[in-house]
């Protein structure tokens, strides 16, 4: 009888540390690993540059078909994106930004000497006319801007973009004409960008902001 019972505990203990065992590996696997700062940072930056490439593809492929009217504003050979391998909401994107930039034009806002035609995906200097700031040795890059078919380019160096996201007002860090953009629709548009333009400049870098002067504040990348 003695010898029965212990026969039983000895079954349940093992029983018992078998499925203490069995349901350890399970607890472990369901406990998610915390990512670190700098990883979520990266994976942040990772992201915006991918978004970044996939827009510059695109300004590049339609720039093939950018054409210039006898009036000096400019229109598209073709009609969709998908005939170019463009998404198709891109493609409307920039080409109502195009419009806007045309409307500009017609209104004698900007010259089409003024507005570039082909997108450098690098901050390559393309009009060294307006640069400001970009001689202090303390600050990385330059601050200026630039115009394209699509929209405007804004540059800001390190110091410029510290400072933005410190607080300052756009339109006292760069002097942008407010004959074509208002400072109070680029305030409410970069206010909504502030989180991007925080990921380009993670590590106190400089940065660039693509505005579509249709849509507002389209990307945002490291100079």
């Amino acid at each position: 009888m003695i010898i029965q019972s212990l026969k039983s505990t000895f079954v349940a203990i093992v029983l018992t540390i078998g499925t203490i065992l069995a349901s350890a590996p399970a607890a472990y696997a369901a406990t998610p690993v915390p990512s670190t700062p700098l990883a979520e940072e990266e994976r942040q930056l990772a992201e915006l540059q991918q978004a970044g490439e996939q827009r510059y593809q695109a300004i590049q492929r339609m720039e093939q078909y950018l054409r210039v009217h006898s009036d000096g504003t400019f229109y598209l050979t073709v009609q969709r994106g998908a005939h170019i391998g463009v998404e198709e909401t891109l493609f409307q994107e920039l080409q109502q930004g195009m419009e806007a930039v045309n409307d500009l034009i017609r209104s004698g806002k900007f010259h089409i000497s003024e507005v570039q035609t082909q997108t450098p995906q690098s901050a390559v200097i393309i009009n060294s006319g307006r640069l400001t700031d970009s001689s202090i040795d303390s600050c990385s890059g330059r601050t200026d801007y630039e115009l394209f078919w699509w929209g405007v380019r804004i540059f800001l160096n390190s110091c410029a973009t510290q400072q933005l996201l410190s607080g300052a007002s756009i339109c006292f860090i760069i002097p942008i004409p407010g004959n074509f953009i208002s400072c109070g629709l680029l305030l409410t548009w970069m206010g909504g960008a502030i989180p991007r333009i925080a990921v380009a400049s993670t590590s106190g870098t400089d940065v660039w902001i693509d505005v579509n002067l249709a849509f507002g504040i389209t990307d945002v990348q490291p100079q």
